[in-house]
């Protein structure tokens, strides 16, 4: 038995143990509880059920752990999924903590795959051991886009609809209004970035692939393709031949992970660095996404003046 099925195995023990006053708890409660998986899909659903009543919206990882890639459920977690009606994933693997679990079988969940919809999905190479048994690995980093967000605001707001039609005038209208801003957002970056070509930059992961496409930005190389594993010495080297090569505007940090390696390769090859936010993690409040993404194209302004002036 694998680690991840003993957990689960455990979990799903503490919640039996504690189902009795679940049921209880449920039996007294009209609302509708829906549970998002991470910081992301979170962000979505709350712009989505504003005001909407009865709604409950929990957010299953805490707001500081990023990218779910080798998140462990916890006995918390068990119970809020033990409750929840329906279940929001960002889809295409970001949630493989929650794969082969009971949690997600329940005939009564309705769960909504945030990028269900989306068709132009970005494949990737990727040696990670938990991919190895897939002939595609997907890129999952969709939200970093304003474009894509747009798309997954519309998927989980038709689906909120679907599973609560009574309240579903007020789904459209509020996914109405936050398409509206996140369209002023896309316009901000594209009248930005406007007539200056393609711009070269370097990543410190894969969460950047859908934001750059969409912006017309050539990621030239990532740092870590596989969170968590950095590059071997001889990878380093490579790394730093690459970015001596393609002259990138930048090398980029997140703030999810350490810049140790982006100051190292800035120093040996002279290319400035500067910190870009996937918005994986931080603030939960409805306008975070929007906040993150406008200081983001700050720091691109910077780069680029910086970039022109050499």
């Amino acid at each position: 038995m694998t680690a991840r099925s003993t957990i689960t195995l455990l979990l799903s023990l503490f919640v039996f143990l504690t189902g009795c006053q679940k049921t209880k708890n449920q039996a007294t409660s009209d609302k509708l509880h829906v549970v998002c998986s991470f910081l992301p899909v979170y962000v979505i659903a709350k712009n989505i059920v504003k005001d909407v009543p009865d709604v409950e919206l929990t957010l299953l990882l805490p707001p500081e752990a990023g990218c779910p890639h080798n998140y462990a459920l916890t006995p918390p977690d068990a119970l809020s999924l033990e409750k929840a009606d329906i279940l929001i994933l960002n889809g295409l693997g970001m949630e493989q903590f929650l794969e082969d679990t009971p949690f997600t079988k329940r005939p009564d969940l309705h769960i909504i795959n945030a990028t269900q919809k989306i068709t132009d999905l970005i494949e990737e190479d990727c040696d990670h051991p938990a991919h190895q048994d897939h002939e595609r690995h997907l890129n999952p980093h969709g939200w970093v886009s304003p474009a894509v967000n747009v798309r997954m605001v519309q998927w989980i707001g038709s689906r909120l609809g679907e599973i609560d039609p009574e309240n579903g005038n007020l789904y459209a209208k509020n996914s109405e209004n936050y398409i509206a801003k996140l369209g002023t957002l896309m316009d901000d970056f594209k009248v930005a970035l406007a007539d200056l070509g393609e711009i070269r930059i370097v990543t410190y992961h894969n969460a950047f692939a859908y934001f750059a496409r969409d912006l017309n930005l050539e990621i030239v190389t990532v740092i870590e393709p596989d969170p968590g594993t950095e590059p071997s010495a001889r990878e380093v080297v490579e790394l730093i031949a690459q970015i001596k090569a393609a002259k990138p505007i930048a090398i980029f940090s997140e703030p999810q992970y350490s810049n140790r390696l982006v100051k190292l390769l800035s120093e040996e090859t002279g290319v400035p660095h500067f910190e870009l936010d996937p918005a994986s993690s931080g603030d939960s409040d409805p306008e975070s996404f929007i906040r993150v993404m406008k200081e983001n194209l700050e720091t691109l302004k910077e780069a680029i003046e910086i970039a022109s002036s050499h």
